[in-house]
């Protein structure tokens, strides 16, 4: 089994972004954005952290503090724009080959 790799280059990217991709299973997803804003590219994805206000409360998802370290690392080593942690949302357009 042979294994796609594609190189992109960095300056094709503007910012990094973080949010939460809902349904059965969510997932905490960070990933780089384009210049242009209209696509992104998959970088890594989490296990949402829960947050629950009280015992009786339903929890809410937010952002693992894996995926915060990961996206403001990236944003600082890459000198890109930290757009954050957007909340829900579903998964845009993906870079493709």
């Amino acid at each position: 089994m042979t294994t796609k790799r594609t190189v992109y280059a960095l300056e094709r990217f503007s910012s990094v972004r973080a949010y939460i991709e809902p349904g059965k299973f969510p997932k905490n997803v960070v990933e780089l954005v384009t210049n242009a804003g209209g696509e992104a590219l998959f970088v890594a994805s989490f296990e949402p952290a829960s947050l629950a206000n009280s015992f009786l409360s339903i929890p809410t998802d937010i952002e693992n503090p894996k995926s915060t370290q990961l996206r403001r690392a990236i944003a600082q080593v890459c000198n890109l724009t930290d757009q954050g942690f957007l909340g829900q949302r579903w998964v845009g357009a993906q870079l493709k080959d």
